[in-house]
């Protein structure tokens, strides 16, 4: 099991997810009855075809475990605050990024287990080191995601003055808990970095074009608006990358399969914006 600093990641997804739910409220789910068409394309997007993107690029980086998990993890991880915040700049649609982060969440105690030891069962095979127990994995899923997501929900709706007045603070907040979960991640895997860096640079490129086109393509191809089709392309391109890290170190105790979240993250973001 992780020790030491590797020990902080499951508190720092804890409190970044009540700030997540401290966003949200029972209305941002509404949207689910009211655009049903709109909000069901973006959870296949997410459930289904990102997985299927994150699987097709990790085959192609197969013999290289370390990445190739890195992928799996990130793509069976639910979506992340950055995409709501990438939306909102982009003048795209606010409302239903919110809404397909909220559902991710919840749906993900089931989806998250369920395509991670999918995909470790196809790259890792028989490898005694490298297995993904289902039962913890979905506890751990309720205990620092399902929880905390409910309390920060709790709190929006019990002083929502005060939440919305601290909106700016949290999302701050937010952002350096997830820079600080990249930054554990990397001193503690920092050797495996160093030496593959080139290899997560190509991988880390591929994967992010790849989510980029083809979740586009599938919003035109469903006929979806300009707005709400650039909305989906973020909800499925941008992921958690903080509960990926926490699968890693957690419940695989591999802290070097989180690397490839800490790589990918920053070019995202930069590429969406631009």
């Amino acid at each position: 099991m992780p020790t030491g600093l590797a020990l902080s990641i499951p508190l720092i997804v804890f409190i970044f997810t009540i700030g997540i739910g401290s966003e949200l409220t029972w209305n941002d789910f509404k949207l689910l009855f009211k655009e049903p068409k709109v909000v069901l394309i973006g959870v296949v997007g997410q459930i289904i075809l990102l997985p299927l993107i994150g699987f097709g690029v990790a085959w192609m980086f197969r013999d290289n475990l370390v990445i190739a998990l890195g992928i799996v993890l990130l793509a069976a991880s639910p979506g992340g605050p950055m995409s709501n915040s990438l939306v909102y700049v982009a003048r795209a649609r606010t409302e239903l990024s919110i809404t397909l982060t909220a559902i991710s969440g919840v749906l993900a105690l089931l989806t998250t287990p369920i395509i991670a030891s999918l995909g470790i069962s196809i790259f890792a095979g028989d490898d005694a080191n490298i297995s993904l127990p289902i039962p913890q994995t979905m506890a751990q899923i309720f205990v620092l995601i399902l929880v905390p997501l409910s309390i920060g929900m709790f709190l929006k709706s019990k002083w929502p003055d005060a939440i919305e007045r601290a909106e700016k603070r949290i999302r701050q907040g937010c952002t350096v808990l997830m820079l600080l979960a990249l930054v554990v991640v990397v001193i503690v895997s920092w050797q495996t970095l160093i030496s593959k860096f080139a290899d997560f640079v190509v991988a880390g490129s591929i994967f992010v074009v790849a989510l980029l086109v083809i979740s586009s393509l599938f919003g035109r191809l469903l006929g979806l608006d300009e707005p709400s089709r650039f909305t989906v392309m973020v909800e499925v391109s941008i992921q958690n990358i903080v509960v990926a890290s926490m699968i890693a170190i957690t419940l695989l105790d591999k802290p070097e399969f989180a690397l490839f979240s800490a790589v990918y993250a920053a070019p995202m973001a930069i590429i969406i914006l631009v």
